[in-house]
């Protein structure tokens, strides 16, 4: 048996390859889910490039005219992410509405 310095209680031989054999697998499928959705990425934006629409894109990845929109985004969204930007501008605050009272004195003044 196996022991490890964490407290853990020991595992057999067996039970522990199998532990990390999991992990080794749990690894190798994220590298893999992440090459997948880079390789996806890359060909929406060269479909896109080649002048199909969202939709057309979409239907030919399997996914939705949304999914595709937020894949070919992201990596604008990342790389505006790492610079540096000036703060956003607030828009000035809209005029209260016009109550009737301020029509009775303005006869000229016109509700909408």
């Amino acid at each position: 048996m196996r022991r490890n310095g964490q407290g853990r209680r020991p595992l057999s031989s067996d039970l522990e390859d199998r532990v990390e054999e999991a992990r080794r697998l749990r690894e190798q499928a994220g590298r893999s889910v992440r090459a997948a959705s880079e390789a996806t990425r890359r060909l929406a934006r060269d479909l896109l490039a080649r002048g199909l629409t969202l939709r057309e894109t979409g239907q030919v990845l399997g996914l939705s005219h949304q999914r595709v929109a937020q894949l070919v985004a992201t990596g604008r969204v990342e790389a505006v992410a790492t610079k540096r930007t000036a703060p956003a501008r607030r828009r000035p605050a809209a005029e209260p509405p016009v109550r009737e009272p301020e029509q009775a004195r303005d006869p000229g003044l016109i509700l909408l």
